[in-house]
């Protein structure tokens, strides 16, 4: 049998769309989480912007260390 092979974009397409689901979350009312999709890095710039002015400490510390 045969191993199938897998490109890069195909490997990066399920990141990216699970990515764009998550951002959504910028706004839950759970601080845990908001703060747990801080720290995720590929975000869309609109959840990043939604998550700078959080009001929870610790999500605006965990956005200030992503690259």
């Amino acid at each position: 049998m045969r191993a199938a092979t897998v490109g890069p974009t195909a490997r990066t397409a399920p990141a990216r769309t699970a990515a764009q689901a998550v951002a959504g979350f910028a706004d839950h009312p759970s601080p845990l989480l908001r703060r747990a999709l801080a720290a995720r890095p590929g975000l869309p710039p609109e959840a990043y912007a939604r998550l700078a002015v959080d009001p929870t400490p610790g999500a605006r510390a965990d956005l200030a260390v992503l690259p």
